[in-house]
């Protein structure tokens, strides 16, 4: 935005056209971070986890831990079970 302001008030022309391409350099990558950048997870959104998945390493593992307790509170018994997802 300043390199613009700078390219419209300059009356160096080097300065100027320098303002300009600063502008336009600092648009381009802000119109393509807001803009772009999202539509495209939404579009490979249901391809990237997929894939992610395929070579087994991502594969996610939960522990689950269930617990009987006395009527006093104590730990009377106690099971683990692992989940794989």
């Amino acid at each position: 935005m300043i390199g613009l302001l700078l390219g419209y008030i300059s009356s160096n022309q080097l300065l100027a056209r320098l303002g300009i391409f600063i502008g336009r350099g600092a648009i381009c990558p802000l119109i393509i971070v807001l803009f772009v950048l999202p539509e495209l997870l939404i579009v490979f959104s249901s391809v990237l986890p997929a894939a992610a998945a395929c070579d087994g390493t991502n594969t996610k593992k939960e522990e689950v831990v269930y617990v009987n307790l006395n009527g006093d509170g104590s730990v009377k018994e106690s099971t683990i079970r692992l989940m794989n997802f």
